[in-house]
C-alpha cells in the first residue's frame, strides 16, 4: 500500500481525480510527460520520477523514458509543479535535503538542469512569463524567533501569539503556512522581494501575465473589511467576517490582488472576497490586458446591488480589465478555465465544480465576446486536443488498479501506455461494491464496501468504517487519504470495510455533525440487514473534519463501537477553544457555532450537552488517538487526559514529524499499520507476534484489563489476543 505507485502531482492528493490531467503535453503536442511517486520503506523516502513519451508513438509505447528522478525524505515533494516552458524545456520545483529548494529548467533531450530561482527554505509556487524573462515565486518566510533586548529585560507582552509558539520559544514568527513573494529577472539575475498587501498563503498559485508585467494572486486580507461584504450569503464566509478578533492579521478572508511587478505596488483586483471552500481559477488574456476569474463573488454596489440576490449568493465567471477595473460577467456555470484563444475573444472552459476537492470534469464550453458581452458560443466545438491524434487519460475503478491509457482520437483504438502497479497482478484484493445512497435526507450521502478476501455470503464479519470519502470511480487501496486508512489491508485480514462520502453541508454546525453520525448508523443498519457484519465487532476511524462526527457517534450512536480511532481530528473541546482563541479567533468562532455560544455562564451547559468536549465519560469504546505534529496536540489533549483520568482505555500516539495527510513511509506505517494492529486486537483477538511490537501490545493489554474491570462490554477479543501472545 505504501509503496504503490501513484500520480505525483498535488492535484491527486486527498482522492482528487482528474483523469484527463495525468499527462502534460508539450505546446506542439509532440511529447507528453507523466510525474509519478512511490514510497520506499527501506529508506523512509518518497521516490519521484518524470517519464517522457513520444506522442506519435504513444499507441505502441510502454512505460516511456525516465528523464529525472529525485527522492524526498521530508513532508514536501521532491518534484513539484512540473510544466512545459517550450517544446524542449520543462520547469519544476525540486527539493534537496533539509527543505532547501529551487526552481529548475531542464532540456528534455540533454537532461541539462539550470537553476532559475533558489531559496534556503521551501519554494511553494512559481510562474514564468511567455518570453521567459521574469520568474515570480513564493518562498518560505524568514522568521526571527529571538527575544528583543527589551523583551528579555521587561518580559513578553502576550496578545495574539499562539500558545504553541510561546511554549516553543517561537515569539516572532508568522504562521508557517504564509509565504513571501519574490520576482527575479532571468536575464540579469537580479531579484527582490515584493511586499504585497495582505498575507499570501503558501502553495497559492501565481497567475503571471504573458508580458510579465502584472501578477494576480489570492491573499488573506490585512485591512479593515468593507461593511458591504457582510451582505454576501455565504455561511462560512460570514463566520469569518463576524469573528471577534484583536487585529486584522487574524483574518482568514481572501481577496484577489493585482501586483505591478515593475513598481512593486499592489491593489485589490475586485471589491469582493473570495468564497470560502472554493478554489478559484485565474486565466490571463493573451494581450495581458484583462484576466478571467472563475468561482468568484462579483462586487456589490452600495447604491443598488445589496438587494441583488444573485450576486449575494452566486459564484461567477467574469472578466476584469486591468486598466479600468471594469468587471464583465461571463457565466454562473461552474467551469475550469482552459484556454483564452490568441487573436480572438474566445474562452475555452470545461464544466465541473468549484468546491475544493471536487473536480468531476464535464463537457467543454466555449464563451465568445461580442460588443463587450460574453455568451456561450454553440457554433464552436471545444475540442482542446484537436491538434493531436492521441489523448491520454488515467483509467481506474473501484476494482481496477490505475493504468495510463492512450486513445487514437480518429479510430478510437486504445493502448495501455503504463501500468502503474503491475505487481498487483500477484495480489488478491477484496471485492469492492458501491452501495449508493445510504440515507433518505435532502442531501443524500453515498458509501461503498470492501468485502473480505474469500468472502462467504451469510457469514458475519467484523466491520471497519472509514469516514472521509467514497468514490466508486477510483481505486483506493487505503482510502482517499493516507492517514489511518487501510481499506484493502483490512479486507485482506477478514474485515468488511465501509467508506462513507462526506456530508456536503457546512460541517461547522451541530445539526450537521449529528447528521454525519446518523449516516454511520444508517450504514450499519444496511449491513446488519444484509447479514454481513457482527454487531458486537464494529470499529470506526475519524480523520480531520470527520473527527467531529465520529466523536459524536461514540456518545450517541444506537450501536456500540468495539474500538475507534480519532486521527489528527477536528475537535470541539473546551481546551482547544482556549488554546487557539487569541491567535486563531476564527476557530473560536467555529467552536462557538457548534457548541451554542460562549462557554461562560449558562452557555457552558450547551457545551456540556453537545458531548464534543465535555461528556467524554460517555465514551465506553477503547479509543486510539493520533496526532501528526506537536502543534496539533491541542486537538486530542482534552479527550486523552480526561479519559485517562477516568481510567478509560485510551491510547495516544504522537507522530512528531508528520503532516496532516501523512507522507513519509515510516509515518504512514505507524498510522496505517498501527490501526490495522489496533482493530485486529480489539475486534479479532489477534496480536502480531513480531517482537518489535511487544511494547505496543503490552500497552494494549493494560487497556484490555482496564476495560474488563470498568465496562459491562466484555472485551473478549482483546482477552483472547493477550492469551495467545503470552502463551
Amino acid at each position: 500500500m505504501i509503496e504503490m505507485t501513484t500520480p505525483g502531482e498535488d492535484l491527486y492528493v486527498g482522492g482528487i481525480f482528474q483523469k484527463e490531467k495525468i499527462a502534460s503535453f508539450s505546446p506542439d503536442r509532440t511529447h507528453f510527460i507523466i510525474v509519478l511517486k512511490r514510497g520506499d520503506l527501506a529508506d523512509n523516502a518518497v521516490h519521484y520520477e518524470i517519464r517522457l513519451f513520444d506522442a506519435a508513438a504513444a499507441m505502441k509505447a510502454n512505460g516511456g523514458t525516465i528523464i529525472l528522478e529525485r527522492d524526498s525524505s521530508t513532508n514536501r515533494p521532491a518534484l513539484e509543479q512540473v510544466k512545459w516552458a517550450d517544446n524542449d524545456t520543462l520547469t519544476f520545483i525540486a527539493r534537496g535535503s533539509r527543505e532547501r529548494s529551487a526552481v529548475y529548467s531542464m532540456d528534455i533531450y540533454t537532461r541539462t538542469l539550470k537553476p532559475l530561482a533558489q531559496s534556503d527554505g521551501n519554494i511553494y509556487s512559481y510562474a514564468i512569463d511567455a518570453d521567459k524573462r521574469i520568474i515570480t515565486f513564493l518562498a518560505q518566510q524568514k522568521s526571527d524567533n529571538t527575544l528583543t533586548a527589551e523583551e528579555q529585560h521587561e518580559g513578553v507582552d502576550i496578545s495574539t501569539q499562539s500558545l504553541f509558539g510561546l511554549l516553543t520559544n517561537r515569539y516572532h514568527f508568522d504562521e508557517d503556512f504564509f509565504a513571501d513573494l519574490y520576482v527575479r529577472s532571468l536575464v540579469t539575475g537580479k531579484g527582490r522581494r515584493i511586499v504585497a498587501i495582505g498575507r499570501i498563503l503558501a502553495w497559492q498559485p501565481l497567475a503571471l501575465s504573458p508580458d510579465g508585467k502584472h501578477l494576480v494572486v489570492e491573499t488573506y486580507i490585512s485591512h479593515d473589511l468593507p461593511p458591504i461584504w457582510n451582505h454576501y450569503l455565504d455561511p462560512m464566509l460570514l463566520s469569518q467576517l463576524n469573528v471577534v478578533r484583536h487585529d486584522t492579521s487574524q483574518l482568514f478572508v481572501g481577496e484577489f490582488l493585482l501586483v505591478d511587478l515593475k513598481t512593486g505596488s499592489s491593489r485589490p483586483l475586485l471589491n469582493s472576497p473570495t468564497p470560502m471552500g472554493v478554489q478559484p481559477d485565474v486565466l490571463w488574456s493573451p494581450d495581458s490586458k484583462s484576466v478571467a476569474l472563475a468561482g468568484i463573488f462579483l462586487p456589490l454596489d452600495a447604491s443598488n446591488q445589496i438587494s441583488d440576490e444573485v450576486r449575494r449568493r452566486t459564484k461567477f465567471v467574469a472578466e476584469v480589465s486591468i486598466e479600468s477595473g471594469k468587471v464583465s460577467p461571463i457565466s454562473t456555470e461552474a467551469v475550469e478555465l482552459l484556454k483564452w484563444e490568441k487573436g480572438s475573444d474566445r474562452l475555452f472552459t470545461r464544466k465541473g465544480r468549484w468546491e475544493a476537492g471536487d473536480v468531476d470534469a464535464g463537457a467543454d464550453i466555449v464563451f465568445s465576446k461580442h460588443n463587450a458581452e460574453w455568451h456561450v458560443d454553440s457554433s464552436v466545438c471545444a475540442e482542446m486536443e484537436r491538434s493531436s491524434s492521441v489523448s491520454v487519460t488515467l483509467k481506474q475503478g473501484m476494482n481496477e488498479p490505475p493504468k495510463v491509457i492512450a486513445t487514437d482520437t480518429e479510430t478510437g483504438l486504445r493502448h495501455v501506455v503504463l501500468d502503474l502497479n503491475p505487481q498487483f497482478q500477484r495480489l488478491e484484493f477484496g471485492r469492492v461494491e458501491d452501495l449508493g445512497h445510504i440515507n433518505n435526507r435532502d442531501i443524500p450521502v453515498d458509501a461503498g464496501i470492501y468485502l473480505p478476501v474469500g468472502y462467504v455470503s451469510g457469514k458475519k464479519y467484523p466491520l471497519i468504517i472509514q469516514t472521509h470519502g467514497w468514490d466508486p470511480e477510483q481505486f483506493w487501496i487505503d482510502g482517499p487519504f493516507t492517514t489511518a486508512a487501510a481499506a484493502q489491508v483490512f479486507a485482506g485480514h477478514g474485515f468488511v470495510v465501509a467508506q462513507v462520502a462526506q456530508n456536503r453541508n457546512d460541517k461547522n454546525t451541530l445539526p450537521n455533525i449529528r447528521e454525519e453520525a446518523a449516516n454511520y448508523d444508517a450504514l450499519i443498519d444496511i449491513l446488519v440487514r444484509r447479514g454481513m457484519v457482527d454487531e458486537s465487532r464494529i470499529g470506526i476511524i475519524g480523520f480531520s473534519v470527520t473527527g467531529w462526527g465520529v466523536k459524536y457517534a461514540l456518545t450517541h450512536s444506537r450501536y456500540h463501537f468495539a474500538a475507534a480511532t480519532l486521527a489528527d481530528p477536528s475537535d470541539g473541546g473546551y481546551f482547544k477553544y482556549l488554546a487557539l482563541l487569541n491567535s486563531f479567533p476564527a476557530m473560536g468562532n467555529i467552536l462557538e457555532r457548534i457548541n451554542g455560544g460562549l462557554p461562560v455562564g449558562d452557555g457552558i451547559q450547551k457545551w456540556i450537552a453537545t458531548g464534543l468536549g465535555f461528556g467524554v465519560e460517555r465514551i465506553t469504546t477503547p479509543l486510539r488517538l493520533e496526532t501528526n505534529a506537536p502543534e496539533s496536540l491541542f486537538s486530542n489533549w482534552e479527550t486523552f487526559t480526561l479519559l485517562q483520568r477516568l481510567n478509560s482505555p485510551v491510547d495516544f500516539v504522537l507522530i512528531p514529524d508528520g503532516d496532516h495527510v501523512l507522507i513519509k513511509p515510516w509515518n504512514r506505517l505507524a498510522s496505517q499499520g498501527g490501526n490495522v494492529d489496533w482493530f485486529r486486537f480489539w475486534l479479532q483477538g489477534y496480536a502480531d507476534p513480531n517482537p518489535e511490537k511487544t511494547r505496543q501490545y503490552h500497552r494494549w493489554e493494560g487497556l484490555c484489563s482496564l476495560q474488563r474491570s470498568t465496562s459491562k462490554e466484555l472485551p473478549s477479543q482483546c482477552i483472547e489476543a493477550t492469551h495467545n501472545r503470552l502463551h
